[in-house]
């Protein structure tokens, strides 16, 4: 094809190294991944029971929570330093942090098994939940060191190969007629083989840098990368909390019946363009961290990031605004009108976050957490505390999402004024 009459935004999809190419390259990856294993759901909801499937989910997010705040949230601090030196430091100070945490984690199971402190319930898998801690810690920090060498393709074919050890230990358990710890030994393994994979690769860019490794260098880069540790890392679990407050809040106040209409609307706004959201915000990271240290434009870029983003979320906010209950009740079936109805106010929430998402990261980049922060807590208090009101003066779910909905949406363009100032910081010098 000449290329005078290719598009130019096809051309950095083809170009290496480009953003839109780092963002399709990890979005086919992820994309796939969750495919395949939505496709394999039916068979494995055949293969193990509902029990098995909640003692897994109650196991994931144990090792979600944990595994976020192994390494102090240091694994983010990677992609700062000019020098790869001073990266590698990093890289070994997040280790000794998560192999810490292995060895508190391993000795309060024990406890909590002998001890008996959760009672009577079938504790087995609390063992195995410390390994896969220190096994998420080590996927992320690798992982951010993969991407701190623009390594997009091969961080989306770990991606894709870890889910496909994930799906076959499972199904191979599931056929041998193992109960939920097959669920657990699928996702154990499948971090082993990502782990394996990401650590050869630091060995092949990072080898001959290992002399530059020592003690004195760790505590310096930890001391200046204090805010990591002491801001992200409350962030972080203040932001986990809320968002797994929201159904509890739901669920408490107005029934299971309304926490499954707003759970089937939420994943419908959301599940189509999160892989791509997700993509695009550790691309970004990336980008702005390497804009930051070679002092390159960062807030037209931005702009250019948010547009792009609009129009591609455009076609999914004018279905959820158009559509509501009638377009819900003809692809889900008649009771679920109501979903739609909530989709309908949840819609143009969605849509900023979707925007705002990826240039979370910014105030990492900017040395700015701690107002980040305070962001934060406005955001989530914004978010939960409408619904516990509405639910304590009796009023629909729809009146408090709509309240929750035009008080968060109000923090998020806030917070994306700040944001884009913090662009213009980049580029200019000052605001």
């Amino acid at each position: 094809m000449n290329s005078d009459f290719v598009p130019k935004w096809l051309k950095k999809v083809r170009t290496p190294g480009t953003f839109l190419n780092n963002v399709v390259s990890l979005t086919t990856g992820t994309g796939l991944a969750q495919g395949l294993t939505l496709l394999l759901a039916p068979l494995l909801t055949r293969l193990f029971s509902p029990e098995d499937f909640g003692s897994f989910a109650i196991y994931l997010a144990a090792v979600s929570l944990l595994g976020a705040l192994a390494a102090a949230r240091y694994e983010l601090a990677i992609m700062l330093p000019e020098k790869d030196e001073e990266a590698l430091n990093l890289v070994a100070l997040c280790f000794f942090l998560a192999a810490g945490g292995l060895i508190l984690l391993t000795m309060l199971s024990v406890l909590a098994v002998k001890g008996k402190w959760l009672g009577e319930w079938s504790c087995e898998w609390i063992y195995w939940i410390p390994f896969a801690v220190f096994l998420t810690a080590l996927r992320e920090i690798l992982g951010n060191w993969c991407a701190r060498k623009q390594e997009f393709r091969f961080l989306a074919t770990m991606r894709l190969g870890q889910t496909n050890v994930v799906l076959a230990i499972s199904v191979a358990a599931g056929l041998a007629g193992a109960d939920g710890k097959g669920l657990i030994a699928g996702h154990i393994t499948g971090l082993l083989f990502v782990c394996a994979g990401l650590f050869l690769f630091f060995l092949r860019t990072a080898g001959a840098l290992r002399g530059a490794v020592t003690r004195s260098e760790m505590r310096r880069l930890a001391a200046v990368h204090k805010d990591f540790p002491l801001v992200n890392s409350v962030h972080t679990l203040v932001d986990m909390l809320q968002s797994s407050g929201v159904p509890f809040v739901i669920g408490g106040f107005f029934g299971g019946t309304i926490l499954g209409f707003y759970s089937i609307a939420q994943r419908v706004l959301t599940a189509p363009l999160g892989v791509v959201g997700n993509a695009v915000s550790q691309v970004y990271y990336e980008k702005a961290a390497r804009g930051r240290r070679k002092g390159e434009k960062l807030y037209s870029s931005t702009l250019s990031l948010l547009k792009g983003l609009s129009l591609l979320y455009f076609p999914f906010l004018a279905a959820g605004l158009a559509g509501g209950p009638d377009l819900f009740a003809f692809v889900f079936g008649a009771g679920w009108g109501e979903a739609g109805k909530l989709a309908r106010i949840l819609a143009p929430f969605v849509w900023l976050r979707f925007l705002v998402s990826p240039l979370s990261r910014l105030p990492l980049v900017m040395e700015e957490q701690r107002r980040a922060f305070l962001f934060g807590i406005f955001y989530n208090i914004a978010v939960i505390l409408p619904l516990i009101l509405a639910g304590i003066f009796g009023q629909k779910i729809s009146e408090g999402l709509f309240c929750s909905v035009v008080v968060s949406s109000t923090v998020l363009l806030f917070y994306l004024r700040w944001l884009l100032k913090l662009a213009a910081v980049t580029e200019d010098g000052n605001v």
